[in-house]
């Protein structure tokens, strides 16, 4: 087989080996569950274990650059080092053989014209002459560089004629092939897939049939003692040695081994076997049959689909399970409250259930509201999937026609925020679960069954899609081994407050109650006004959105005016440890009935400032802070209580984790500023990253530091003239990150978590005060989202 066309199979067999990879991390659906255990048993934040895939391919793609990014910095190193020291070839013999091998290979209306080497390899005269031939004294060994223009260079070698004649030929058929473009490709491969040793088998073979593809183009239609000639020619250059070559260019001779496969490539007329090259055929031709296969097999059941009798639901003939009345509360109080480890003792005890072959069992599930495991000691499993078949009752029973329970990895569509077991034992147990559900778009939303929209709270993540979420209480019986019935459905909050009113000695406190209320949050810009977050009055009033590059705000009246700062400004932090933006952060924005103010910089380049919607003027004005402090990572902006007094806390002059808080103070809407000093602890106290900053009002404020150890809090009463630290109540153990305080009603609720990664999501501690923030009381550990 010849050369240039096993040249091809390795390209393709690269290719399809990224694809695989990429199949692979798509279908991996068994690593969900280790990796979710082992998320679990690590206490790792939900979205690391529920976006593994996503994190993934971030950390391979990271990677890739790193290496491409090493590659580049060579190939440039080299380049420049080559172009530093080449010189135009002179010599008329040297030319003249040049000449002779471009009109053989037919290369001289193709890239040697581009380079200037019309007439045979140089044009015009003196310093600015272009050329493709060139010496470099540096280099040992001809090759070529470029991809575009490529150029050939020469060492400071004296050549026989006939080795010159065979090394422009050969050199000429790799312009003529654009080599160096096959060999940028596997530098590319070799960047994306740096972690498999195929990949690097796969280039090898490919560098190696680049110059034996060459060689058979020199040697083809030449006799015997032509094929002898050049052999010569290589052995003469080989003798004379090299230096290790860059994987960017295109060499005449590499070394003794290659050397040995290339002489025995040009001595044979006939072209044997290449084993490797036909089982890449093979397994090409298998892929191609594998595709056509899955085609098939999808058309097949397209076709099925078609002829198969129309489903029958599978809840007909049965009735709901009791659900949301009094006596479905009433038979779960029933059961003996237990405590936090009771699952894991009652339920994963040794010997818990009958050992029994599963295959070997004489019954199954009987209806909707049944389902058989394979694994009798998941109790767990068998609370989402009857929670799944409730749901599907109302949702969409085609679905659950369709799947198979027993199955239940297919089948499963719920996912279990939180949930513990509160009664029972493992014959009967009564369960706290909060779960949620994919809906989809806000319209499949708004068309969300009524009897479910009731029990559930709507989040919509990521800006588009929507979950319902759902904190009920779910009664499980196992009515046979290995066969669980819903018994009953209720609200978790009010089965709790039953088992607290019947048993005063089950409290509980250990369950998160899911606290779904309306957050306060930054509807962030919208490149389309009908996608703003709905909800409130001011969200509809006061919103921002991307007019061609340019970011426009909109006040009470509605009209949309064109903020007077460049994006690239107003996305600008002199400290880009949490990344560069891409988006205004929530907490440096305000754009309420109060004030619509947006603060920005904090590097050499762009001052710390504001652009604030001057009421009286009736237009967007620009204002300085400070030119005082760089480095600036985070601004929180607050006008608490009227759109004049306002305050600024900007954080930076950071040294690895350790940073200031630095308050500003304005009592004119924000043309002025004064600095008032340290927010939070005194300059004299370092302390690390400031997690979060908010005013109640003009007097009592709060920052809120990051820690490991035990929450860092910090109190004013009087306008950021003096701090105080708090200290809370209670502290569950880990719990360490706090944020600022949010009003709730008629309380003040500060929330504490194990991770910094999300105010608004997660477990929290939750503490309230009724004194604007001076005393706090635990409320227990609760979910938010």
């Amino acid at each position: 087989m010849r050369a240039k066309w096993r040249k091809i199979i390795w390209a393709i067999l690269a290719v399809q080996l990224l694809l695989l990879h990429l199949l692979l991390l798509e279908k991996a659906y068994s690593l969900d569950y280790l990796i979710g255990r082992a998320a679990g048993h690590f206490n790792l934040p939900y979205f690391l274990y529920s976006r593994w895939r996503q994190l993934t391919v971030l950390g391979w793609l990271a990677t890739a650059g790193i290496v491409a990014l090493v590659h580049y910095r060579n190939y440039i190193k080299f380049r420049r080092w080559c172009i530093g020291q080449i010189r135009i070839v002179s010599e008329e013999s040297v030319r003249q053989s040049l000449r002779e091998a471009v009109l053989e290979t037919g290369i001289e209306r193709d890239a040697v014209r581009e380079n200037g080497a019309q007439g045979g390899g140089i044009q015009g005269t003196g310093k600015r002459a272009k050329s493709f031939l060139y010496r470099a004294p540096g280099i040992q060994e001809p090759f070529v560089m470029g991809f575009r223009r490529p150029i050939l260079l020469l060492p400071e070698k004296e050549y026989s004629e006939n080795v010159l004649k065979f090394i422009f030929l050969h050199e000429c058929h790799h312009i003529r092939q654009k080599d160096t473009l096959y060999k940028l490709f596997w530098v590319l491969m070799q960047s994306l897939l740096w972690f498999q040793p195929l990949i690097y088998l796969l280039a090898a073979l490919g560098n190696r049939d680049v110059e034996v593809a060459c060689d058979e183009a020199v040697v083809e239609g030449r006799d015997m003692e032509a094929r002898k000639e050049y052999g010569y020619a290589l052995l003469e250059c080989l003798r004379q040695g090299r230096e290790r070559g860059q994987a960017y260019s295109a060499y005449f001779y590499h070394g003794k081994r290659l050397m040995e496969a290339r002489i025995g490539a040009i001595m044979r007329e006939d072209r044997k076997w290449d084993r490797l090259a036909y089982v890449g055929i093979a397994v090409l031709l298998l892929d191609l049959g594998l595709s056509f296969y899955r085609v098939g097999e999808f058309l097949y059941q397209r076709y099925q689909a078609g002829r198969e009798e129309p489903l029958v639901s599978i809840y007909e003939g049965y009735e709901l399970p009791d659900h949301f009345t009094q006596s479905a509360v009433s038979k779960m109080t029933s059961l003996e409250p237990v405590g936090e480890e009771a699952y894991r003792e009652e339920l994963w005890a040794e010997d818990a259930y009958p050992q029994k072959e599963y295959a070997e069992l004489p019954y199954a599930a009987e209806g909707p509201w049944q389902v058989r495991l394979r694994d009798a000691d998941h109790y767990s499993d068998a609370v989402g999937l009857l929670a799944q078949r409730y749901l599907s009752y109302f949702i969409d029973w085609r679905w659950a026609a369709e799947r198979d329970p027993e199955t239940h990895s297919e089948f499963q569509r719920v996912e279990s925020v939180y949930w513990r077991m509160l009664a029972g034992d493992r014959q009967e147990s009564v369960f706290a679960v909060v779960f949620r559900y994919y809906v989809g778009t806000r319209e499949d939303m708004e068309a969300f069954p009524e009897e479910l929209a009731r029990k559930a709270r709507f989040v919509c993540e990521d800006g588009i899609l929507y979950y319902a979420y759902f904190d009920w209480a779910l009664q499980i019986r196992m009515v046979k081994d290995y066969v669980f019935q819903l018994e009953g459905v209720a609200e978790a909050g009010q089965v709790l407050g039953a088992f607290r009113e019947k048993y005063g000695q089950a409290d509980f406190s250990d369950v998160p109650a899911l606290n779904l209320a309306n957050e306060v949050r930054w509807p962030g810009l919208e490149e389309n006004p009908s996608s703003a977050a709905a909800g409130t009055e001011a969200a509809e009033s006061y919103r921002m959105e991307m007019r061609d590059g340019a970011l426009w705000a909109s006040g009470g009246d509605g009209v949309f005016r064109e903020v007077p700062v460049p994006m690239e400004e107003l996305l600008t932090r002199g400290d880009e440890m949490d990344g560069q933006l891409a988006s205004l952060p929530p907490e440096s924005c305000q754009m309420d009935a109060r004030k619509q103010i947006i603060a920005y910089g904090g590097d050499s380049g762009t001052p710390f400032a504001v652009v604030y919607y001057d009421q009286e003027k009736g237009d967007f004005r620009n204002s300085v802070v400070t030119e005082k402090y760089v480095g600036g990572r985070r601004i929180f902006v607050d006008f608490p209580e009227n759109s004049q007094d306002g305050f600024l806390i900007f954080t930076g002059e950071r040294v690895v984790w350790q940073e200031t808080s630095i308050l500003f103070r304005t009592r004119d809407g924000g043309e002025t500023w004064q600095e008032v000093g340290a927010a939070g602890p005194d300059w004299n106290q370092s302390h690390s990253l400031t997690m979060d900053a908010a005013f109640l009002d003009n007097q009592v404020g709060f920052v809120t530091i990051r820690s490991s150890e035990e929450p860092d809090i910090w109190r004013t009463a009087d306008g950021g003239e003096h701090w105080e630290k708090l200290a809370l109540p209670h502290v569950p153990e880990g719990y360490s990150i706090a944020y600022a305080p949010e009003r709730q009603g008629d309380v003040l609720a500060l929330y504490v978590g194990m991770e910094d990664y999300s105010k608004y999501g997660g477990e929290k501690a939750k503490y309230e005060s009724t004194d604007q923030g001076n005393t706090w009381e635990y409320k227990g550990l609760v979910l938010r989202k």
